[in-house]
């Protein structure tokens, strides 16, 4: 059954873009670009159909989608047009199930996160490996080891540092993980009980944080609990508010009057 979400995909439609929050701007107009309707039939230009698109990752060659309930990671051709094909990088016949979130690496692979599984994991020439994380109740208490050892309750954003470090925003946990590149330990970065509060490491709190976004030093956070755009210094895990006051909504205005109603995805722009 198709979600209620809308099924067509705009471009930057429902992505919050931030490089600094001074003032709102509307956008004049919006087009469909690609999706006509809910489904998981069609790859073509008028055909290709999305179930609750998600998380954007625009690369070189064109843009990534994480077609959450049909469990895809689809590329589109900037170039698309007519007679173009869209190609599922990652599906169900993959092991993969509602992926939610989208990442590159330096390397050139993409990271991405897979709630139904409770897992962090990676595609390199077609190839998906496990990174971090198995299957656990959602009630169970988050395991902090190496590889699939460890444990997410509901693993949604990711983003990935200059070095390759990979930050996980879990959800249900209210905490934001990283996964270090050198022994691959998912271990907390920051976050601790469900709240509002700014701080440093586990001093600071979210309330079910979703979507990720990196600009150089700094991990934004989709904190959509709390109606509000958070954003962590990668250098000393210090949380600060950068938008929103726990308050739905949608007014424009400054750092403190601006509001967001359950904010799920970001893009930063360097």
């Amino acid at each position: 059954m198709c979600e209620s979400r809308s099924a067509a995909l705009t471009w930057i439609l429902a992505i919050l873009c931030i490089s600094s929050i001074t003032s709102a701007q509307k956008i004049a107009s919006v087009k469909r670009w690609a999706g006509n309707s809910c489904g998981d039939l069609g790859e073509g230009f008028d055909t290709l159909r999305f179930n609750r698109p998600g998380a954007l990752l625009p690369t070189t060659e064109g843009l990534l989608v994480c077609d959450e309930v049909n469990s895809k990671l689809r590329a589109i051709p900037w170039s698309w047009k007519d007679g173009d094909l869209s190609i599922s990088l990652v599906g169900r016949e993959g092991g993969a199930d509602m992926l939610v979130g989208v990442a590159e690496g330096a390397d050139g692979s993409y990271f991405f996160t897979d709630l139904g599984h409770q897992q962090v994991k990676r595609v390199n020439r077609g190839r998906i490996t496990v990174v971090a994380g198995h299957k656990v109740p959602l009630e169970a208490t988050p395991i902090v080891d190496r590889g699939i050892q460890a444990s997410f309750r509901a693993p949604y954003g990711i983003a990935l540092d200059a070095i390759m470090n990979i930050f996980v925003s879990d959800m249900l946990d209210h905490k934001i993980r990283r996964i270090n590149r050198h022994n691959n330990v998912a271990d907390y970065f920051a976050g601790s009980d469900s709240g509002f509060k700014d701080g440093s490491g586990s001093y600071a709190q979210f309330h079910n944080p979703m979507g990720l976004a990196m600009a150089q030093d700094t991990l934004f956070v989709a904190d959509a609990g709390n109606h509000a755009i958070r954003a962590v210094n990668l250098l000393n895990a210090e949380v600060t508010t950068v938008a929103g006051n726990r308050v739905a909504g949608a007014a424009d205005g400054g750092r403190e009057t601006a509001t967001f109603s359950t904010p799920v995805a970001l893009a930063a722009i360097d």
